[in-house]
């Protein structure tokens, strides 16, 4: 396959231009298009590859917390492949037209064990190390502190990376290529699919994935106001909607990669090459924190802004 091929289907593979970020657009795509069109010449689906990136990165994540500087560089690899074959099950999707809400959710699900895997070993490998510039051990200190990082800070980077894509992706081609869902059309779904029978394994789905669009929408009230007044619209929404709210998204969309896989593995190695496992906690904690704050502080004055502008006068009158 040669290089022009790769980028050629890469970019036919990509959910859009507008939401993917440098190292997306000529690292992870580029070299996972490789893969990706193995897996599909041999069949593979994409729940399969989600599930062997999960294998492969929570065996590289426990080698993070071993003494043995080989093996704590052999777990920099496998997250590396797990981060590739990550990109690999969406690009199969798109390319073989096999995408689903489950497939989306196992994705994510198996990004977040993953995470778990790696930041367990880690607050491990810490918990016998001394605080920086003091001569304590952090014993078990450090385990609420890895636990508030990789729920309460990296959980909810992605989470909201994930929703502000899909809402760009929605206004870009309405509901072809975007993964938007709505906590409360799960939840009509998972009533209907109760009183239908549906096994146990698929309900709890529904349940799990309504639960995570809910804590998406939590973050960002005043866009779950505006989508609530296009639905009312139905096909027909205001002239000029879309349009203002793709100009004012490019300016702040490119920011969702460094909330998800790019700048969290750069760090992620930076500091395991360096040995300096607390500041990758410490740079998520503030750095990235501050960016996922700036951004959906962003996009609920984008929400607003255009709910005064296009729903506000149908309201009063």
């Amino acid at each position: 396959m040669t290089n022009n091929k790769i980028m050629t289907e890469t970019k036919a593979a990509r959910k859009a231009d507008d939401v993917d970020g440098f190292l997306d657009k000529y690292v992870w795509e580029p070299v996972a298009m490789v893969f990706s069109r193995i897996f599909i010449c041999l069949g593979i689906v994409p729940n399969v590859i989600s599930l062997l990136s999960l294998v492969i990165g929570v065996t590289g994540g426990i080698l993070l917390g071993s003494p043995s500087r080989k093996l704590n560089l052999l777990g920099m690899v496998l997250l590396f492949f797990s981060g590739i074959f990550d990109t690999c099950d969406g690009q199969v999707a798109r390319l073989t037209n096999n995408r689903s809400p489950l497939g989306r959710f196992l994705d994510g699900s198996c990004d977040t064990l993953v995470d778990v895997a790696a930041f367990f070993a880690m607050a491990c490998r810490l918990s016998k190390e001394n605080i920086p510039f003091t001569n304590a051990p952090w014993g078990w200190v450090i385990y609420p502190i890895v636990f508030y990082c990789g729920v309460f800070c990296v959980g909810r980077q992605c989470s909201m990376a994930d929703h502000y894509r899909n809402l760009h992706l929605y206004f870009l081609r309405n509901s072809y290529g975007s993964e938007l869902d709505r906590s409360k059309n799960v939840a009509a779904k998972l009533k209907k699919r109760k009183e239908e029978g549906a096994p146990f394994w698929e309900l709890f789905y529904l349940w799990a994935y309504g639960t995570f669009t809910r804590a998406q929408e939590a973050q960002s009230p005043r866009m779950e106001r505006l989508l609530d007044a296009m639905e009312k619209c139905g096909k027909e929404l205001p002239e000029g909607l879309r349009e203002d709210f793709l100009n004012e998204s490019a300016k702040y969309i490119k920011l969702a990669p460094a909330l998800t896989y790019n700048i969290r593995t750069v760090a992620l190695f930076v500091c395991i090459a360096l040995g300096k496992y607390f500041w990758f906690f410490l740079f998520q904690m503030t750095v990235v924190e501050a960016i996922c704050f700036y951004m959906i502080n962003r996009y609920e004055k984008i929400a607003d802004g255009l709910y005064q502008k296009y729903f506000s006068e149908k309201k009063e009158k």
